[in-house]
């Protein structure tokens, strides 16, 4: 997913953005590849998207007719899990049932 920069600036940039969100999706595009290329699971599909985080999430879910959407998140302790995050976003107005997984960074 990558969120377009209109809308994580309110929809108010005054340049055209178009080259840099080339950038952003080519960027994309080979960091998928690559983590395809370290997961040891067969992949039927996979898809890059430009817009509204939340938004997408959802429309890609009602979309293909989901049972679960599976978001990584930051946050250490119980709710904080789910409240104020990206995660909140996608769980409230999803079409199906949001797992969120904590994510630790390794290299700490």
């Amino acid at each position: 997913m990558i969120e377009s920069l209109n809308y994580a600036y309110g929809g108010d940039v005054p340049i055209d953005i178009t080259d840099i969100q080339n950038q952003l999706r080519q960027t994309a595009e080979d960091k998928m590849s690559l983590l395809l290329d370290q997961l040891d699971t067969p992949n039927k599909s996979y898809q890059i998207t430009q817009g509204g985080i939340e938004s997408e999430i959802h429309r890609i879910a009602e979309e293909k007719n989901a049972d679960l959407i599976v978001v990584g998140s930051h946050c250490k302790h119980g709710l904080a899990l789910l409240l104020g995050s990206t995660s909140n976003g996608v769980l409230h107005g999803s079409p199906c049932d949001v797992l969120a997984v904590k994510v630790t960074n390794k290299d700490k």
